[in-house]
């Protein structure tokens, strides 16, 4: 009974975690200074521009976007490159120019400009926690001094705020479930070989794909020793590391993605029947998302990306949202030891 216990309490525990490191910020969210980094006085103060929104621009292939570098300096970005604080200049087909700061809420298919309007001071205690925000996930946690600072073009885009003291736990819970993660894979490993060797002890059928199991797996153990090294390596191991990722894993997951893509043409065909209102907006939208992509004309990409980016965004979230309070029920049936099963029927 004590080991089922242990692991209910374990899943438990980061479980919780990971569900208040989820729904509860990095710092408080009311004392909490959002903004681009302007100066560094100390390592104990940041003064920080505060943004208002002005502008959102939707992004194509044929969109020129202009950074300001920290220094004043003018070059050509492209928007993989663009961060939260980066000023820019954007100049769409008709030639209109919007100028602004990059805001955290901008992806690679929309940039959100805004302007400094306010200039704040804060302070960092020891209990405040300076976030530096990135183009993608969440921000990364660093010291004041290494900041970029800048009134005359790009800079860091900041978070400043007393901490909620889980940020500091999460690398540690990351790790420990890193070594259960690597437990799982042994287990896992452990049950194949004793489904395949028995496979093979007792000639079931087709008990020569299990020989190609052990055979793939020794190849694949040995081109791990290869992998990562250098280019200029001449070792054996970095050659069979190369074969087996770029000339047999690569080309075989593109040979069966190729075949998806005719099931998946299949379906569409068969489902969109203009049967229904419904069935025709479906139909109507993925037309003008399908066009939007060949950048035929800038109205049809506007409408593509505005499709993806606003609608499709909003109902994806909330599938994602009821996906997740699923997700919740079903630990907390685990957790609570209220789930019927196969492994929980019996003793652990």
């Amino acid at each position: 009974m004590w080991k089922k216990r242990l692991i209910t309490a374990v899943t438990f525990l980061g479980g919780i975690y990971f569900f208040l490191e989820f729904v509860i910020p990095a710092t408080i969210p009311w004392q909490t200074t959002s903004g681009i980094v302007l100066s560094v006085p100390s390592d104990k103060k940041v003064e920080v521009g505060l943004v208002s929104k002005n502008a959102s621009v939707p992004i194509t292939e044929k969109t020129v976007i202009k950074r300001k570098t920290h220094t004043g300096e003018i070059e050509i970005a492209s928007p993989v490159s663009i961060h939260p604080g980066d000023m820019v200049i954007i100049k769409n087909l008709s030639g209109k120019e919007s100028i602004g700061i990059v805001m955290p809420q901008s992806s690679q298919r929309r940039l959100i400009l805004g302007d400094v309007t306010k200039h704040k001071m804060v302070e960092v205690r020891d209990n405040s926690l300076v976030r530096r925000m990135r183009s993608r996930g969440s921000g990364e946690v660093v010291a004041a001094t290494t900041l970029k600072a800048s009134r005359i073009g790009s800079a860091d885009w900041v978070q400043i705020g007393p901490t909620t003291y889980l940020s500091a736990w999460y690398e540690s819970v990351n790790d420990f479930f890193v070594v259960l993660g690597s437990l799982a894979w042994g287990m896992g490993l452990l049950s194949l070989w004793l489904v395949h060797s028995g496979n093979i002890r007792k000639r079931r059928p087709e008990w020569y794909l299990s020989v190609l199991f052990f055979a793939a797996v020794i190849v694949g153990s040995v081109a791990g020793a290869g992998f990562g090294a250098p280019e200029t390596s001449k070792e054996w191991t970095k050659r069979l590391s190369d074969i087996v990722l770029f000339d047999l894993l690569r080309p075989l997951g593109s040979t069966i993605f190729s075949l998806l893509t005719f099931y998946l043409a299949s379906a569409a065909y068969r489902s969109f029947k203009a049967k229904s209102r419904e069935a025709v907006l479906m139909m109507a939208s993925s037309i003008i998302v399908i066009l939007g992509q060949l950048s035929i004309h800038p109205t049809l990409t506007t409408t593509s990306t505005w499709i993806l980016y606003i609608i499709n965004s909003a109902s994806v979230r909330a599938l994602e949202f009821g996906l997740m309070l699923g997700a919740i029920a079903i630990g907390l049936r685990l957790w609570l030891s209220l789930e019927r099963g196969a492994f929980f029927d019996r003793e652990v």
